[in-house]
């Protein structure tokens, strides 16, 4: 979610923009006219800063009635330089974006904090440094709130006693700042009423028992983004009761304990995102009540139980799914009877779990999958061309690290164009896959431990795709490497370890990072 999806009051175009050009205050244009002074305009985009009319130049608004500069638009200009204090002249500024700048390090200016009037502030990614002064706690009008930055230079806050006082505050962005100090940020956070947004994720935000709030005053939040902070808690019961809640991302928050039932009241969740934590337990079967979402993340955590009989009921009211991560966990069960339903589905990775039996051919009724990933699983049985009739968008497959054989015709010609294929210790020869040789987008190769016999075919070497990684080791492949190898320039990791390879090791392409030619029969000296 971005500005455009909240209604701040600061946005509505009566306020600050009309087809009507307003006369400007002479000292507001002396206060852009210094600004423009100081500051370095690398690409131009203040050309326009000239004249009398300053309501007429590039990322200026003026009010149509006053004549006050209301809005300084001037996010994605690229500036650099000095910021003069004498932009605080512009005493009625309802609206100011000085993003994707680079300011050098500098401190965000104190003197943002006297716009009175100001309803919208974004300074994200514009190369601040330093503390967030105080002083921004004194824009009570505040709406939308953006210091977000993921550059160089690290923006600080010694505690959240600002943050508390803007409590007209619908959307805030604190991203990427280091928080570690402010151990009051829940308490300042639940001052906000209005809040509908909030994104702390990589904050170094301080350990924080997220229970240790009883009583929740932000019960309009619609978005709750927190990830890549080591928050060291469990999942707070506060979070149940917040009815409007879309998108909830507590990824990499080191969260232990288990997933509670009252998840299934968040009814207009889409965005789930609990993944990389200690999380345990089975998957609530309420989550069936949960028709809206679109996408789960509960990927790397310890949870366990038989999927298949959970699945049965949790996704037949799932139209809208689309990605479905549920990799390294502990989940038993079976893929047969429950994937059908979801139509929409795009990703599913079900790698490094315990799931048994086979791979049902009404796979290929998801005719929207591009990623699929059931690798480290413990799954049996022959694969053919009818598992994957219709996939005709799939991007990635990897079935590594399963007991599957692979039977199709020698004619076969897939219907999809992979840049992935993972298929390390399933039964695949003894003859290399010839339909390998239609996949001219493929980037990456894993074949080892296939059960290959003889030698490698000479078009893997020279055909059009860009592969980036081929794996054929552990296989019984014989013959020489050919000279054409140095025409493979895209390849960065070649390992054909454990073969009967034999005659002179070849030059290499310059683009070779990771070689291991071991356990071969090769001869010569290493390029």
């Amino acid at each position: 979610m971005n500005e455009q999806d909240v209604d701040f009051p600061g946005k509505r175009r009566s306020i600050y923009e009309s087809k009507e050009i307003a006369a400007c205050i002479s000292t507001e244009r002396d206060a852009l006219v210094a600004f423009n002074t100081s500051i370095k305009d690398p690409d131009g985009r203040l050309h326009s800063w000239h004249g009398e009319n300053c309501c007429s130049w590039s990322g200026v608004s003026c009010s149509k009635k006053t004549g006050h500069v209301i809005k300084l638009d001037l996010g994605e200009y690229t500036l650099n330089g000095q910021i003069n204090p004498s932009l605080s002249g512009l005493t009625r500024l309802v609206y100011l974006n000085l993003s994707q700048s680079d300011f050098g390090g500098v401190p965000i200016p104190e003197f943002i904090g006297c716009f009175k009037m100001l309803r919208y502030l974004d300074i994200s990614h514009a190369g601040f440094g330093g503390t967030v002064p105080p002083q921004l706690g004194n824009l009570s009008r505040l709406s939308f709130l953006d210091l977000s930055s993921s550059g160089s230079h690290v923006i600080t806050a010694d505690d959240f006693q600002w943050v508390s006082k803007l409590t007209s505050l619908r959307y805030l962005d604190l991203s990427w700042l280091y928080l570690a100090a402010s151990v009051d940020w829940l308490q300042a956070v639940n001052m906000l009423h209005l809040l509908e947004v909030l994104r702390l994720n990589d904050a170094s935000l301080p350990a924080t028992d997220l229970n240790s709030v009883s009583q929740i005053n932000f019960t309009a939040l619609k978005v709750i983004d927190l990830k890549n902070n080591e928050l060291n808690s469990s999942l707070p019961d506060w979070i149940w009761n917040l009815s409007s809640l879309s998108d909830l991302d507590l990824s990499s928050c080191e969260l232990s304990g288990r997933i509670p039932d009252e998840l299934g009241k968040l009814a207009a969740l889409q965005f789930i995102g609990l993944g990389n934590n200690k999380l345990n337990g089975a998957i609530p079967r309420s989550m069936s009540r949960l028709c809206n979402l679109v996408h789960i993340d509960l990927s790397r955590n310890i949870l366990s139980g038989n999927l298949s009989e959970a699945a049965r009921s949790m996704f037949p009211c799932m139209k809208k799914l689309q990605i479905l991560n549920l990799a390294d966990n502990k989940l038993t069960g079976q893929l047969s009877g429950w994937h059908e339903h979801m139509a929409s589905l795009e990703v599913l990775d079900l790698s490094e779990n315990s799931l048994s039996g086979v791979l049902p051919t009404s796979i290929s009724r998801l005719l929207n999958l591009t990623y699929l990933d059931i690798s480290f699983n413990k799954l049996i049985g022959e694969l053919s061309e009818l598992h994957f009739t219709n996939l005709s968008r799939l991007d990635a497959l990897v079935l590594a690290s399963n007991s599957f054989k692979v039977v199709v015709k020698h004619s076969w010609f897939p219907p999809f164009q992979l840049t992935k294929l993972g298929l390390h210790g399933c039964l695949v020869g003894p003859q290399f896959p010839t339909w390998l040789q239609s996949q001219t987008r493929i980037k990456m190769i894993d074949l080892g431990s296939a059960g290959i016999r003889g030698a490698l075919p000479d078009w893997i070497w020279n055909f059009s795709s860009p592969m980036a990684s081929l794996n054929v080791s552990m296989n019984n492949i014989t013959g020489e490497l050919p000279a054409s190898l140095v025409r493979s320039k895209m390849l960065i990791t070649l390992n054909i370890r454990h073969n009967q390879l034999e005659g002179y090791i070849p030059d290499m392409p310059n683009s070779v990072r990771v070689l291991d030619l071991s356990h071969n029969n090769l001869s010569g000296s290493l390029p």
